[in-house]
């Protein structure tokens, strides 16, 4: 099985963040630290897609004469895409664990993982802590090589080890080693489980399905083969993804991705009566203009400008703040 799965989130690197540097690291246990720079002094927005990771970003300046020096952010297993806007700060650096365990403090043995899906924390390390003087050493840090070591030792130091159970552990294992790409009926009988059982003993225990858990190793997978093959194409790889999502995926949700893919990458401009249908479904301000941006691509591509602005000015103005935003903006230039 192809060991992927320890990406950095997806990063908005046409703005103002670039990727500097990035390291697995196996001992003692499965992750991977990523480092983050600023171009400028604006303000960051990261967008994470879908995972079954947790990711600590540790944020600081290279001052330390002012409030919002620093900050922690634990940012819990996704089930969808999201994007988190932050202050400038000089310096992020990131780590994403494997997704069979989870580091807590020493008074918080009982935390539960699903507690920790889709949400987001955040700590502002003050006096003579371990996250203070965390901080204090990356500071003084000659190479992102010295900063791993020194966040293992934190790591080692301050935190405990918490694996989630062994059951809902041997349903993930066995769900990488089919190269997430079996049935959950057929990994059921070969851990000698009914399907409802190990549905319910995998969501108890994470919080998510283990069908929505295969999607995310998959999305995951075509990540990785983006990062490792650049000279594809992006109609190649959302081809790809879209064999995935159509080999398994639910009904809903195979029609709306292969609508995408008719307007996103062939152009075509035939599913102007769905959009229109699924816009008067849907009243949430951002999923409007999600769809709007969809009928002005299509009124662009017959080459009708007035209806095109028309839904583009739409989409800008219920986008704004989003990372679809821009996007919107660049397709009416």
């Amino acid at each position: 099985m192809n060991n992927l799965q320890l990406l950095q989130p997806y990063i908005n690197t046409h703005d103002n963040i670039i990727l500097v540097n990035n390291e697995e690291i196996k001992t003692p246990h499965h992750i991977r630290c990523y480092e983050l720079a600023s171009t400028n002094n604006a303000a960051i927005n990261l967008t994470f897609i879908a995972s079954p990771y947790v990711d600590w970003l540790i944020c600081y300046n290279d001052s330390t004469f002012f409030t919002g020096a620093a900050e922690f952010i634990g940012v819990g297993p996704s089930t969808e895409l999201f994007s988190m806007d932050l202050p400038h700060y000089d310096h992020i650096f990131g780590v994403r664990f494997d997704d069979d365990s989870i580091f807590v403090e020493p008074d918080a043995v009982n935390t539960s993982h699903v507690k920790l899906v889709d949400n987001i924390f955040h700590y502002f390390p003050r006096g003579n802590t371990y996250e203070h003087n965390l901080i204090s050493n990356f500071r003084k840090a000659d190479s992102f090589s010295q900063k791993c070591k020194i966040f293992l030792s934190y790591l080692q130091n301050s935190k405990i080890f918490l694996e989630s159970g062994s059951s809902g552990n041997a349903v993930k294992k066995a769900i990488k080693e089919a190269d997430y790409d079996e049935t959950v009926s057929k990994i059921a009988t070969d851990l000698d489980f009914t399907p409802r059982y190990l549905s319910r003993l995998f969501k108890d225990s994470f919080g998510y399905s283990p069908k929505d858990y295969m999607k995310y190793l998959r999305i995951q997978a075509v990540l990785s083969d983006m990062h490792g093959s650049p000279h594809k194409t992006n109609i190649e790889l959302s081809k790809k993804l879209l064999d995935i999502i159509e080999r398994k995926g639910n009904e809903d949700e195979i029609a709306y991705d292969r609508m995408l893919y008719r307007i996103l990458i062939e152009k075509k401009s035939e599913d102007i009566p769905l959009v229109n249908e699924l816009l008067s479904k849907h009243p949430d301000d951002q999923q409007q203009g999600i769809l709007q941006y969809l009928l002005g691509l299509q009124y662009q591509y017959l080459s009708d400008t007035k209806q095109a602005n028309y839904y583009l000015n739409k989409a800008k103005k219920n986008l704004k703040g989003t990372p679809y935003h821009k996007k919107v903006k660049e397709s009416m230039v």
